[in-house]
């Protein structure tokens, strides 16, 4: 019986193996076999690509749920340029204690969260979202909490920066600079028609047709120790349209 450890496989991830061994006869082989990698409950990102072994793409698939992702410490000031949207599909927690900054340059949205997942992004500037719809820099549908966090610089037609149809908690974080297009609903920095809870945030210079700030339409808005300043809105609700 031959038995062999290997180290370093990524998770979820499909190998095949296959042993030999050889003399001065020749070589003979093994039965090939394959097997998938388990997920791991802690994923760090090692890089900043936006996708392969080390990315963060990589480590939202391979984290098992209700994981935590981290980033290295000489991660601290990279920039991941996406590709394409990062989708959470499984509950789970974004965070990073270096400074992190997840851009779309301009073409593509950040996240998207599905309906019944939750959540946290934590400790990260998403900026340059874009979606010709809803969320440019997040959209989502589940629960989740965006905290010690900046969005920014993000567009869409509605939600410039976050669309929420679900549950969205933002805490001690920063929309500035995000650009709302629609001209009816709209929202520059948050659309939100699910239930929004926001405190100890600042919401400065957003623009958008109706509520810069922030629009609340048929949904559910809480608000506490935060400030709007310096947003613009072209018909009416500069901070606030509900």
């Amino acid at each position: 019986v031959y038995t062999s450890n290997l180290a370093g496989l990524l998770p979820i991830t499909l190998y095949t193996a296959r042993t030999y061994a050889s003399n001065s006869f020749g070589i003979s082989y093994g039965q090939e076999i394959t097997f998938t990698t388990a997920c791991a409950p802690t994923v760090t990102v090692q890089n900043a690509s936006d996708s392969g072994a080390g990315s963060l793409r990589r480590a939202i698939i391979g984290v098992c749920p209700d994981g935590t992702i981290d980033f290295a410490a000489g991660m601290r000031g990279e920039a991941i340029a996406l590709e394409s949207t990062l989708v959470i599909s499984k509950h789970l927690t974004i965070t990073s204690s270096v400074p992190i900054t997840v851009g779309g340059g301009g073409s593509v949205r950040l996240f998207s969260v599905n309906g019944g997942v939750e959540a946290t992004l934590a400790g990260l500037t998403l900026d340059s979202g874009y979606a010709a719809d809803s969320g440019g820099a997040i959209l989502t549908a589940g629960v989740l909490t965006v905290t010690n966090s900046s969005v920014r610089n993000s567009t869409a037609g509605n939600g410039g920066g976050i669309n929420n149809e679900g549950t969205l908690q933002v805490q001690d974080s920063a929309l500035e600079g995000n650009t709302a297009t629609a001209l009816i609903d709209d929202g520059g920095a948050i659309f939100n028609s699910g239930v929004l809870t926001m405190t100890g945030s600042r919401l400065t210079g957003n623009r958008g047709e109706f509520g810069a700030g922030l629009v609340n339409l048929h949904g559910v808005g809480f608000v506490q120790r935060s400030t709007f300043t310096n947003n613009t809105a072209n018909t009416a609700g500069a901070g606030i349209y509900n």
